[in-house]
């Protein structure tokens, strides 16, 4: 059985967010597609408790961490990265098309941290390129956890933040040593 593209581009967005969030640091609370009647819908939530409780208060989402508009960009790029490869393979140019409007709530949010920062434009340009390209690295270097945690989506609709990181870390490899391996009670296998 073969999910609907609409479907399949919501994980990608989800997951985009998942595992760069993940490979940043942040504890992940919870991924789920969600149905909308704009055909778009879903979240990735991150546990702010957590991570302050554990010594990382740098994500608040008060913050203005450029850290947060590198995860909020991850979305559209992944989602990009389905459509450019779904159009490579499938050749028909009217198959797949980004999904104008998934990325509206991602950009606002970008644009509230911005707004958030003491800074000129110059700056602005220069934090989100930065952020840009950060989130295309690292989705290329964890390409596969991103197709493993869509895949995932797709089949379940959802992941729970201990399912998220497992999964990752199984397609990537464990780290020696993190934090989250004891705030979530994540064993390496």
């Amino acid at each position: 059985m073969f999910a609907d593209t609409i479907t399949v581009l919501k994980a990608y967005h989800e997951a985009g967010h998942a595992v760069v969030g993940h490979a940043i640091g942040r504890c992940i609370e919870s991924v789920a597609l969600l149905s909308g009647e704009d055909g778009y819908g879903g979240y990735c939530r991150f546990s702010a408790f957590m991570e302050d409780a554990n010594g990382h208060p740098e994500w608040n989402e008060k913050s203005a961490n450029p850290d947060l508009i590198t995860i909020y960009y991850a979305g559209m790029l992944s989602t990009a990265y389905y459509c450019s490869l779904y159009l490579a393979l499938d050749e028909e140019e009217d198959s797949v098309r980004y999904p104008e409007g998934s990325e509206r709530e991602d950009l606002e949010r970008i644009k509230e941290i911005l707004s958030q920062m003491n800074i000129d434009q110059q700056q602005r340009e220069a934090i989100t390129d930065t952020c840009w390209t950060q989130a295309q690295t690292i989705l290329s270097d964890y390409s596969i956890a991103v197709d493993k945690v869509t895949a995932v989506l797709v089949k379940r609709g959802s992941l729970t933040g201990y399912a998220a990181h497992r999964l990752i870390w199984q397609a990537v490899g464990y780290p020696e040593n993190d934090w989250r391996f004891v705030a979530l009670g994540i064993k390496k296998k």
